[in-house]
């Protein structure tokens, strides 16, 4: 299978979904411990509720207004409130329509909930007696839908990217903090050690709620775009980010940031939001998904536009609801837009999102986008505390009218660690608008964090949760999730090891562990280092070093050849006879280079000595004497692996990567030659070919789609032909044959096909009963082509190790004939937001000994 698509699967998967959590766990991990004491200004918080003094249930969207102060905020559609007042006593004013206005006195004392009772207004009215007739929504004749068809015929005029040439600068701000946080975190009950924080509460962000900042990223950049030839740049000029220490990469946390707020194309059919993809009010279809209103004629600017309020016609799909304003004159474009998404839609870890997209004209009458606006409230259903979101992205300087030739586009855009180090007087001089009080306040505010020894212990245990690693210094020890395994030919194992940081060198990576068996007796150990080749980190993106391994461990079959194997309580859940090992002693010495554009090639030299182990044995005559002709296999091979993974986005800790799945393909190609010249048993070359690629299929899902094919030429023993991977574990890798045993199918030419589609709860959802569970389905599908040739069948040369037998005499490994292998498999996934159960069905070699052609398995996945 291909390694692209085994990143985004199985333990890698795991690892990236924990990622995703970590600035939850961040931020609850730097309140929960005291810090170092800090004098507590004064400062007041107002926090409560406006309920209807008759009826006791919540007024939305109440205005509160301090008299001296005219500080103020209003209520979200509970009745809820939250205003920070920098005045300690005074009076507040409520008004709402159909209440009377009132004032009531607030007090010096921290935060301070309370409730607030409004008076409706009584009026006589005489009574009208309304029999509304039950009108089915059409979309013929309807206004609304007419206007929206012009709004869908007028998209070539308007859409940005129909433009030939267009440049703008950018400037982008991204702020996460805790939200809502009422009861558990208060002045008033906690140590005075860490009030400081209470002084950074903003409550502007949030309507009717609080919000401690805990994150703040920064970017301003220009960016050239040409409709033809196509090309895009991004220069960017400068970065600002507040910085957690050693523990965590946060460039990584920015791409990671960057893929969940991505930028939002209203004219676009599809728009990606949280990893998902909606279909756009004013897709070319859009009135196909949604239904339209006209609601007003409004001014925005002096300019005459139409509202008009769109919602599902399904409420479970990913769609979108709210108000497109249309501009009154023979443009029909968007003026704004304001939008949020469906409370019944089955979106994991997050509690309320809102967009906001507005629209200027330039003097040649062009409609360009402004300003994008996105928040997001992450946590779970019907909870108080949870994680706030926001990106508010601002664009100016627009022109559209200047070419560039090719050159200008091909070179790189320079970037130095200086555009991280401008002056607060540039920022000032740059922002669009000035940071709020609380906002600047989060820089400083993290440094003096990081130097609180609660705080360090904190991030000391969420790096060893999330990567099984405990810093000391410069060093790295670990893993925790490697420290003990079994299997049944090394029997219990424990693994110690280590690794360096960027403390220790940020040009120079070293790691190793030390193994043993208690069943073998023996010791397995590994060693690996790297040192970059340039002047930057060895660290950053692009790569560019020389890695020298050596390792002597236990490996399964079609594994054998790897370095990154590990074995531990979860690889031991595993289902029929697993006892066929190779013991290698393997040196590898490999140069990687890559480069901006996401192309790379690695070139390397790798030597195996390889032992059978178990019921493994080299043996050329009759494989049931259990003997060896041979006491090992020595491999020699040079290779050369060409990768393209254009816009691939990832999370890099250290030389380990975790990919987050984009639109976008990724090609590999891998050559390799082993020669008896340079210490090889034979003489042979191998060539494979793989590509992977996300289709997103807007509310039907998304399809991961793989390709893979290869070819042998030589003749070689089947420890060097292309052993198809297999697990026979009890979890469901998608990278695998889920019911292939070990080493069961070898080929020396073969073709590959797997197809992974999530429908994203499409069917479920739409069931009474179910779709309160938020399930969601998936089918899988796993087709393999194969074959032998008769010079690398041993059934045909003798002068071949034979094929593994099983201890009954039966054939353990077969070639693939005309047939292809194929699995499928029903999932559901979801369950209790993190598990997916699929239902796998073998369904051609049936009459294999030894195998199971019905499984049932289980992974863990965190999706939004």
């Amino acid at each position: 299978m291909l390694n692209r698509h085994k990143a985004i699967g199985g333990y890698m998967g795991k690892r990236l979904s924990a990622v995703r959590l970590f600035i939850l766990i961040l931020f609850s991990a730097g309140i929960n411990h005291p810090l170092s004491a800090q004098k507590l200004q004064e400062t007041t918080i107002l926090e409560g509720r406006v309920i209807d003094a008759q009826t006791n249930e919540g007024v939305s969207y109440a205005t509160l207004m301090t008299v001296r102060t005219g500080e103020g905020t209003i209520t979200d559609e509970n009745g809820r409130f939250a205003l920070k007042i920098t005045r300690s006593t005074g009076r507040i004013k409520l008004s709402c329509v159909g209440y009377k206005t009132d004032t009531v006195p607030y007090r010096k004392g921290g935060t301070t909930p309370f409730v607030i009772k409004l008076k409706p207004k009584i009026q006589q009215l005489q009574e009208i007696v309304i029999k509304p007739a039950k009108k089915r929504y059409k979309n013929k004749g309807n206004p609304a839908v007419e206007l929206i068809e012009k709004v869908i015929a007028h998209k070539k005029d308007n859409h940005q990217g129909n433009w030939q040439y267009l440049e703008n600068t950018k400037y982008e701000k991204i702020i996460f903090g805790l939200s809502n946080y009422t009861s558990k975190f208060r002045p008033d009950n906690t140590p005075k050690s860490f009030h400081f924080l209470f002084n950074h509460t903003d409550t502007s962000s949030m309507k009717g709620k609080k919000l401690l900042p805990l994150y703040i990223q920064e970017k301003l950049s220009d960016n050239y775009f040409s409709k033809s030839p196509a090309h895009e740049k991004e220069v960017i000029k400068a970065t600002k980010t507040v910085d957690y220490g050693k523990y965590f990469s946060m460039e990584g946390i920015s791409v990671y940031l960057k893929n969940i707020y991505e930028t939002i194309d209203l004219y676009d059919n599809n728009i990606s939001f949280l990893t998902n993809q909606f279909v756009s009010p004013i897709a070319n279809a859009a009135p196909t998904f949604y239904k339209y209103f006209i609601m007003d004629t409004v001014k925005l600017d002096n300019i005459s536009c139409v509202r008009l309020y769109f919602s599902p016609r399904n409420k479970t799909d990913m769609l979108f609801q709210g108000d497109l304003y249309i501009t009154l004159d023979s443009c029909y474009a968007v003026r704004q837009a304001d939008f949020s998404v469906n409370r019944d839609i089955n979106l994991n870890w997050v509690k309320e999102a809102n967009i906001n997209l507005t629209y200027s004209k330039n003097k040649k009458n062009e409609w360009l986008l402004e300003s994008d606006h996105v928040g997001i409230d992450f946590g779970l259903p019907k909870t108080e505390l949870g994680v706030y979101g926001q990106r508010t992205t601002t664009y100016n300087n627009y022109q559209t009218d200047t070419p560039r030739d090719e050159a200008f586009y091909k070179k790189p855009a320079v970037e130095t660690d200086s555009i991280a180090l401008h002056s607060e007087n540039y920022w000032a001089a740059n922002r669009p608008q000035p940071l709020s009080i609380s906002e600047a306040g989060i820089y400083t505010m993290i440094d003096s964090l990081k130097q609180v020894p609660t705080f360090k212990r904190s991030m000391d245990l969420v790096y060893l949760l999330l990567y099984g690693y405990k810093s000391v210094g410069p060093f790295a020890i670990g893993s925790l999730y490697n420290f003990v395994g079994y299997n049944p030919v090394e029997g219990y194992r424990v693994q110690f090891g280590g690794k360096t940081t960027s403390q220790f060198n940020e040009h120079v990576y070293l790691s190793g562990y030390g193994a043993y068996g208690f069943h073998d007796k023996t010791w397995k150990y590994s060693f690996t280092g790297a040192i970059g080749m340039d002047s930057k980190s060895i660290f950053r993106f692009p790569a560019n070093y020389l890695k020298i391994s050596y390792q002597y461990d236990a490996k399964t079959p079609g594994n054998e050849m790897s370095l990154s194997q590990s074995y531990n309580f979860i690889a031991a859940l595993v289902w029929g006879n697993y006892n066929k090992f190779f013991y290698n002693r393997i040196f590898q010495a490999e140069y990687l280079h890559e480069f901006k554009s996401h192309f790379s090639y690695t070139a390397g030299f790798q030597y195996v000595r390889e032992t059978p182990r178990g019921m493994l044995y080299f043996n050329h005559s009759d494989y049931s004497l259990q003997t060896n002709d041979k006491a090992y296999l020595p491999i020699a091979e040079l290779y050369g692996k060409l990768r393209y993974a254009p816009h691939e986005k990832f999370y890099q800790e250290q030389l380990s990567r975790f990919t987050m799945p984009t639109s976008y393909p990724i090609f590999e190609l891998e050559y390799r030659i082993g020669n008896k010249a340079f210490g090889n048993s034979y003489n042979y070359q191998k060539i494979r070919l793989s590509a992977f690629k996300r289709f997103k299929l807007s509310v039907l899902g998304y399809s991961d789609v793989a390709l893979e094919g290869g070819k042998l030429f030589g003749t070689v023993s089947y420890p060097l032909l292309f052993i198809h991977p297999a697990t026979q574990n009890y979890l469901f890798d998608d990278t695998k044959y889920n019911l292939i045993n070990f080493l069961e199918f070898v080929s020396d030419r073969y073709a590959s096909l797997s197809i992974d589609h999530n429908f994203n709860g499409f069917f479920l959802n739409k069931i009474p009963l179910l779709k309160k569970l938020n399930w969601r389905e998936a089918v899988t599908c796993k087709v393999l082509y194969g074959d032998i040739g008769s010079r690398n069948n041993p059934a045909y040369n003798d002068q071949l190790f034979r094929f593994p037998e099983n201890s009954d005499g039966s054939a353990a490994t077969h070639k693939l004939g005309r047939t292809p292998y194929v699995e499928v498999s029903a999932g559901i996934g979801n369950i209790l937001r993190i598990f997916r159960i699929d239902f796998v069905k073998r369904l051609t070699y049936l009459n294999n000994p030894d195998i199971s052609d019905f499984g049932i398995r289980a992974s863990m996945k965190m999706d939004f």
